[in-house]
């Protein structure tokens, strides 16, 4: 006995396809299972003409219907289970997010933490030093110095120095770039705007060097003039100069240079100090003191560089220089000594921290571009300062310079001194680590 079937007539298919496109097509297909599963002991053939034409060639027969639901089924099947298994592996292979403006810092007790600005911990990696922590042009990735100084470690005859270290926090993947063993960090690292280069200041046999290096090829480069020694290699915002100082070896004079974005044919840049003011340390301090303390400061625009100058006594003042006539402007007042300035990127203010004589702590000030409107911001500062990548807080450590501190901060607070938060804290006893340092650095543009 023969199933019972309802059969469709081309005019009834041929109504559907013009309502409903989609239906239509259900019909077709319908209606061929239907006459498939009444003809299939006998396998009779019956053409499936186009319904829209009373003729034309037979397209499919009952048992092709057949054939076509079949297929569709099982490569829908397949094409969810491939979906299914491309999604799982996305939530499997993505690491904790890498949030806008995100924060990360290398604290003295080793290794990278990023954190989001409200403090929320959103990776953690590795538990060697990490130091000069700085985030890609593009936000994704992290460079910093790795290891430890050769005199500590040298009964360790495995250990392999300083090395510089390539982090991508969305991956986890940490990715060595090959390095003298014998160098040690002595400064700064910035990475170039297309983020295939790295400058670094490092001391090369106790002499100071600014080096590039290329992350392609990992061949490193010295940069500044033949012979000389050199620190502070910065790009401009644009990326298409270098600025950086240079001086004869163990001579203390020290002079600006700037150079075309690889380093090539720098040429000495005139900078007509006031009479008691020059480049370098008159203080004597020894190691990273100038080339992390004393920074050149490019302007957003690329028309100005901040250059930090000393007097003979010690104290120091921030100057503007302007590329294109080579005028020279005091920027700070003589009641501050400014150290580790900081452009805001939208071009308006200059961050920095400057010692007061009578706490023995260094505190945070903001000044305008302009050279107006000088105020403390906040109190108990140290190692570093950043902007955040809109200019509305400065990124700032508490702590680390007071040897009575039970603990270190990282903090944000807006130019005009309110809205103080701690996006991060440990207890610490730094009555005898004088040493330590806190590495930080706030995301610039988005990933």
């Amino acid at each position: 006995m023969k199933p019972s079937m309802t059969r469709l007539t081309d005019d009834q298919i041929r109504d559907a396809l013009l309502r409903e496109p989609a239906l239509g097509l259900g019909a077709i297909v319908a209606d061929g299972v239907a006459r498939e599963v009444a003809v299939r002991p006998q396998r009779r053939r019956a053409a499936v003409r186009w319904p829209w034409s009373g003729h034309g060639p037979s397209i499919v027969d009952h048992l092709w219907a057949g054939r076509i639901m079949r297929v569709a089924v099982v490569a829908l099947l397949v094409a969810g289970l491939l979906i299914s298994i491309a999604v799982a592996a996305a939530l499997l292979r993505r690491p904790n997010p890498l949030r806008n403006g995100s924060i990360a810092f290398g604290p003295p007790e080793g290794g990278v933490t990023v954190v989001d600005a409200s403090g929320h911990v959103d990776g953690h990696w590795s538990d060697v030093p990490a130091l000069f922590v700085t985030w890609s042009r593009d936000g994704g990735r992290l460079a910093f110095w790795s290891g430890a100084s050769k005199p500590s470690i040298s009964n360790d005859p495995t250990s392999q120095g300083w090395s510089l270290m390539v982090l991508d926090p969305r991956t986890g993947t940490l990715t060595p770039v090959h390095v003298p063993e014998t160098w040690e960090p002595n400064g700064p690292l910035q990475w170039s705007n297309d983020g295939r280069s790295i400058t670094s200041n490092v001391l090369v046999d106790g002499s100071p060097a600014a080096v590039i290096t290329d992350l392609r090829s990992g061949t490193t480069s010295r940069l500044g003039p033949a012979g000389m020694d050199s620190i502070l290699p910065t790009w401009s915002d644009a990326g298409d100069r270098l600025a950086l100082l240079a001086e004869p070896r163990f001579s203390n004079a020290w002079r600006l240079y700037l150079a075309d974005a690889d380093g090539a044919h720098p040429v000495e840049r005139s900078v007509d100090f006031p009479a008691g003011f020059d480049i370098g340390e008159h203080s004597g301090q020894a190691g990273m003191a100038m080339q992390s303390l004393y920074p050149l400061v490019w302007s957003p625009d690329g028309a100005r560089i901040l250059l930090t100058a000393t007097r003979a006594d010690g104290s120091t003042a921030i100057f503007v220089l302007q590329i294109e006539d080579g005028s020279l402007t005091a920027l700070t007042p003589s009641s501050v000594d400014p150290l580790l300035s900081r452009w805001s990127p939208d071009g308006s203010s200059i961050a920095f921290i400057s010692f007061d004589g009578q706490r023995q702590l260094n505190d945070l000030y903001v000044i305008d571009a302009d050279g107006s409107n000088l105020r403390r911001v906040a109190m108990d500062a140290c190692e570093f300062v950043d902007w955040a990548p809109d200019s509305s807080r400065i990124l700032f450590d508490a702590g680390l310079c007071d040897t009575n501190a039970s603990s270190i901060q990282v903090r944000t607070v807006r130019a005009d001194g309110s809205d103080l938060q701690t996006v991060w804290s440990e207890p610490v006893d730094l009555s005898g680590e004088a040493d330590d340092m806190l590495s930080v650095g706030w995301q610039g543009l988005r990933p």
